[in-house]
């Protein structure tokens, strides 16, 4: 599925899997962007979302008009396997940033932060608190 970040709420683009009782990953991202520009300039992004995605299925989390963050969670029974890949959009070539796999307890934070201008110049502060739930309605 894929999402876009529109004042905290997220709207999806692809249709919902109806099935009554699937289980899921429910994620409330904390979600920071900041793009350090010359002089003492910073521009910031900041997001807190709330996603619910199918187990081992990709969805897509649009951050900002430039950037999206692709997530998959895979059940590990006390524990989820969250698999990230940053995506920097451009009009040439899309750049992946970074691309990671976090193993957490469900309901417990992960975070993930990328400080490197060799690779972005973009700063990356997301945590992530899944849970393991039926799809909401």
């Amino acid at each position: 599925m894929e999402y876009t970040c529109n004042r905290n709420k997220l709207q999806s683009t692809q249709p919902i899997n109806n099935e009554p009782n699937l289980l899921g990953a429910l994620i409330d991202f904390n979600i920071n962007v900041t793009n350090k520009l010359q002089g003492d300039l910073i521009d910031r992004t900041h997001s807190v979302v709330q996603m619910w995605i199918n187990f081992d299925e990709k969805s897509t989390l649009k951050i900002a008009e430039q950037i999206k963050l692709n997530v998959k969670a895979k059940d590990l029974g006390e524990s989820v396997l969250l698999e990230y890949e940053i995506i920097e959009l451009t009009t040439v070539n899309d750049k992946t940033v970074a691309t990671t796999k976090l193993t957490v307890k469900f309901n417990q934070e992960a975070t993930l932060h990328i400080d490197n201008l060799d690779v972005s110049k973009y700063v990356y502060l997301i945590t992530a608190t899944p849970s393991k739930t039926q799809r909401p309605d």
